[in-house]
């Protein structure tokens, strides 16, 4: 039953605007805001949207040069 209490003890603190997430810029997400990106992304990635594989992304980095 002290499980069950500190549990809604953390859920009253939680708040349902605190941050879940952070966007490649950095930018803090809340719950809500990372179902809305990720929905976004998929929905862009359906339309057509150019897509990169795991491979193509390191050896994009790895090949660049140091300014």
């Amino acid at each position: 039953m002290k499980n069950l209490i500190k549990v809604d003890k953390i859920k009253e603190t939680t708040s349902f605007n605190d941050a879940v997430a952070y966007s490649a810029k950095g930018e803090a997400l809340t719950s809500e805001q990372y179902v809305n990106h990720i929905s976004d992304i998929r929905d862009r990635v359906g339309d057509g949207a150019q897509t990169y594989t795991t491979k193509e992304v390191k050896d994009f980095v790895l090949n660049q040069t140091k300014s």
